[in-house]
């Protein structure tokens, strides 16, 4: 997993939610920071959770740009607006999916596994 997003704190605790969960967890505070982890990590990434709006780089550029690098990764984004930057006359594009800000760990977990196409339901 790589996390980017500006804000220290909501990094470190998505980071600790993931990991908690057993995830290998990249962070990144900025697009360009996690363009290079990308481009230097060894392993894989199987997806990029996204702040959508940070300085410098949308986290939507981020994205694309990374997934030149990592054919196979997807892509949760997590905003309190994103409709603003992720939409095209008014309505996400198909395949962007949002986790809304704030949320809980639980909703989170299930979103990244929605997205991941993860077996949810108990054995």
């Amino acid at each position: 997993m790589l996390v980017i997003d500006d804000e220290d704190a909501l990094r470190e605790a998505t980071r600790r939610i993931l990991a908690r969960r057993g995830h290998t967890v990249l962070t990144a505070a900025s697009g360009e920071e996690a363009i290079r982890l990308a481009e230097m990590h060894d392993g894989e990434i199987h997806l990029i959770l996204s702040d959508v709006v940070m300085p410098q780089m949308l986290g939507r550029e981020a994205a694309a740009q990374i997934a030149r690098i990592r054919k196979d990764v997807r892509v949760l984004f997590m905003s309190g607006s994103p409709h603003s930057v992720l939409t095209s006359q008014g309505k996400l594009e198909p395949g962007v999916e949002v986790v809304a800000k704030p949320f809980t760990a639980e909703r989170l977990l299930a979103k990244m596994e929605e997205v991941l196409g993860l077996d949810t339901e108990p054995a």
